[in-house]
């Protein structure tokens, strides 16, 4: 079952036949994070991987995965947060648009959460 959703993923967001994304997930590739950031020499050992196609990949996958933080942050921005929290190291965009979507809009309102 995993599989098939990783390679439902590969096939969605890199626009990829079934084929070549069951390769990816055969290699062990098992999110967008790994295509996009890895070292090419491991997306050159796939059979019919050369340089151009794993810049290819590679390039889709961040843009894909840029797209997505943007997203993230115009959603968070729209519920209110402000740029104190959006700018606050250790918190990735999609994090940020959680804790906006639970009301907590600024650093301080992200200190409150540690007296939990």
């Amino acid at each position: 079952k995993e599989f098939e959703a990783r390679t439902g993923l590969f096939m969605e967001t890199l626009d990829l036949d079934e084929f070549f994304a069951q390769l990816l997930v055969s290699e062990g590739f098992t999110s967008l994070e790994e295509v996009a950031y890895v070292e090419l020499d491991e997306l050159l050992v796939i059979d019919g991987v050369d340089d151009s196609t794993a810049a290819e990949l590679q390039a889709r996958a961040r843009d894909h995965l840029e797209a997505k933080a943007k997203a993230a942050i115009d959603a968070a921005r729209a519920l209110g947060a402000e740029d104190s929290l959006i700018q606050f190291d250790g918190l990735t965009p999609v994090m940020i648009e959680a804790l906006a979507k639970d009301d907590i809009k600024t650093l301080e309102d992200f200190a409150t959460c540690a007296d939990w």
